[in-house]
């Protein structure tokens, strides 16, 4: 696998909430400082809540809801969390690229339908879970920076949305 596949990996198996067996050589997982190796990843504590988070609740795939017939080869999946420092619930939310090329257009999803907002008119805060650079849109129709995501790459984000 390439290093963005190995990170994808890590993505779907932290949303799907499955026991995390290491096996090989823990030398070669490298440096917790390398962004790209896999003790980095492991050592994302964002990613890893989505993994441990108490509610158990699996990922569901959620229906391609954008309505624009692009990207149709991005796969959804969300998950209800309950962030451990608070107690806040929300939404993890997993964009995979499965095409085997790279995209070219940003992805709209509307999260609404997706059940992720209660309206189209929710006041929604993004933060990816990797860097944690926070974003802001509505509840509706909302884009995602798909444009250039590399094949087999993908988004994941945790998601706030209130009616204020």
């Amino acid at each position: 696998m390439t290093k963005t596949e190995e990170k994808t990996y890590l993505a779907l198996w932290a949303f799907a909430k499955a026991p995390m067996i290491l096996s090989g050589d823990i030398q070669f997982i490298g440096n917790v400082n390398e962004t790209d190796s896999i003790a980095n990843m492991l050592n994302t504590s964002m990613v890893m809540q989505v993994n441990q988070d108490k509610l158990g609740h699996q990922c569901q795939e959620v229906e391609n809801l954008n309505g624009t017939g692009m990207n149709d080869t991005l796969g959804y999946y969300s998950s209800l969390n309950r962030n451990k420092t608070d107690n806040q619930l929300y939404y993890a939310l997993l964009i995979v690229n499965w095409y085997d090329e790279n995209l070219t257009v940003n992805t709209k999803f509307d999260l609404k339908a997706a059940g992720i907002s209660l309206t189209p008119y929710d006041n929604c805060e993004m933060m990816d879970l990797w860097t944690g650079k926070k974003s802001t849109g509505m509840g509706g129709m909302t884009e995602f920076p798909t444009a250039n995501l590399a094949k087999h790459d993908h988004l994941a984000f945790k998601i706030i949305c209130s009616p204020f």
